[in-house]
């Protein structure tokens, strides 16, 4: 029998598995038999890398090339330790960011620790060779050129909106029809 595809998703500040588009992608990936969580990353008010770090290895620990995983805003960067963290010769089937970043973002210090450290972006392209980035020109907390400079650092593809905001509720982004069919592009890649 053939493994289980299985997404991964992690939201970011302020955030939880339950808010903005996260339910509504589960929905409809859990329709096509992909088993989907969303992981609870703790205290996302006041989130510390290791934590987010440790909860995110806790809950996809032996990640594969039927491993896809989402991340929107600090989300992002907590995938991108997790990845450059598995060992040398692993793969997963994915990655998709939204509203992504690898550099300070000025309105946020406290999110500072998260990107201190530089990346090993060389690794992070090899254990997730497919890889892409969605972005809004009009995100008010990411700038989109941070989001920019995060899709040229990992070489993925930039799929650029004008008008989501940061992907929020608040942004009225409940849904995220872009994301699903990149998602359904990079199982089928896989299989």
């Amino acid at each position: 029998m053939a493994e289980r595809t299985r997404l991964f998703i992690t939201h970011g500040y302020g955030a939880s598995p339950t808010s903005h588009w996260f339910p509504w992608l589960g929905e409809k990936l859990s329709a096509r038999g992909v088993a989907v969580t969303s992981v609870t990353l703790p205290d996302p008010q006041n989130p510390q890398l290791p934590a987010w770090l440790s909860a995110l290895q806790a809950a996809a620990p032996d990640p594969n090339e039927r491993t896809f995983f989402v991340g929107h805003s600090l989300g992002t960067v907590t995938l991108l330790r997790y990845l450059e963290a598995l060992p040398r010769g692993a793969r997963v089937g994915g990655a998709v960011f939204v509203a992504g970043f690898c550099s300070k973002v000025l309105a946020l210090p406290e999110l500072d620790p998260f990107v201190e450290r530089p990346f090993d972006f060389v690794h992070l392209k090899t254990v997730a060779p497919m890889r892409a980035i969605i972005g809004s020109r009009d995100d008010a907390i990411v700038p989109f050129s941070q989001t920019e400079e995060l899709a040229r650092m990992i070489d993925a593809p930039l799929h650029t909106m004008n008008a989501a905001g940061h992907f929020c509720a608040c942004d009225g982004c409940f849904e995220l029809p872009e994301i699903f069919d990149i998602i359904l592009t990079q199982i089928h890649r896989s299989v």
